[in-house]
Parts: structure tokens; C-alpha cells; sequence
């Protein structure tokens, strides 16, 4: 009786262990294929099928041509391309007319302006601003 019951514990912990094993390859290989590489995420939104992306936020910092935006805690600092487009809309204060539209250049972004700014992911994985807007409440453009 006790051999019997010694080689009955051992089958039923083999078993046990050969399904553990098992069932953590399975759980492992689905982790495996779920995950998306920084790379793979670079290079699909580097396609020229995806001209851009929007950021917004507030310009907490301006730095040459390096943009600081914070929104709801995140903070992102975006290099602005030299030959970006700057457009500035403005409203006057408590008018009901639409935000008329002007054209602006990189020197009227003022820190505290809301911003939005059309990024490209470039193929290295940096993103690089190719329009700005500022929005209407932010200082206007004379």
C-alpha cells in the first residue's frame, strides 16, 4: 500500500507539473504576441500613409526651436522644424463671431499660448513639429 500510494503522489505531480509548464508557455507566447516594439511603432507611424499627429497643451517653454507642452500632467517637448508653419486664431473678447485666422511666425508663440502642433514621427523615432497653431485665448498675433 505504500508503494502504491507513493507512485500515485508522484503521477499526480508529474501531471501537475507537466500541465504548470504547460499553461505558462501558452500565457507566455500570448504575452509575446500582444507586445508591439518601439521599432515596429516608429516605422508605422514614420509611413507616409500618417502625414501627422497633434499635440496640444500649454507652452510651458520655449528653447530655440523646442517647444515644451503640458497637458493634464504630461509633459512633451517637441523640436519644431525651421520651415514650419505658424498660424495664429484669434477672437475678439466676447464676441460671437468666429476665430479669424493670421498668419505667425515661430517668434509669436508665447509661453502660456495653447497650442496645437502637427507632428511626424521621423523614422529614428523623434518626432519633429511641421505646423503650429496657436489657439484662440492665447495672446493674439497683431
Amino acid at each position: 500500500m505504500k508503494s502504491t500510494n507513493a507512485i500515485v503522489i508522484i503521477v499526480i505531480g508529474a501531471v501537475v507539473f507537466i500541465v504548470g509548464v504547460g499553461l505558462g508557455i501558452f500565457y507566455q507566447a500570448q504575452a509575446d504576441s500582444m507586445q508591439v516594439t518601439k521599432t515596429e511603432t516608429a516605422n508605422a507611424l514614420s509611413s507616409k500613409v500618417i502625414p501627422s499627429i497633434v499635440a496640444y497643451g500649454t507652452v510651458t517653454k520655449i528653447d530655440g526651436n523646442n517647444i515644451t507642452l503640458t497637458a493634464q500632467g504630461d509633459t512633451l517637448t517637441v523640436a519644431v522644424s525651421p520651415d514650419a508653419k505658424v498660424i495664429s486664431f484669434s477672437s475678439t473678447a466676447g464676441s460671437t463671431a468666429a476665430p479669424t485666422q493670421k498668419d505667425a511666425s515661430f517668434s509669436d508663440v508665447r509661453t502660456g499660448d495653447s497650442i496645437n502642433i502637427a507632428v511626424k514621427v521621423m523614422p529614428d523615432g523623434q518626432i519633429q513639429g511641421q505646423t503650429v497653431i496657436i489657439l484662440p485665448g492665447s495672446t493674439p498675433v497683431q
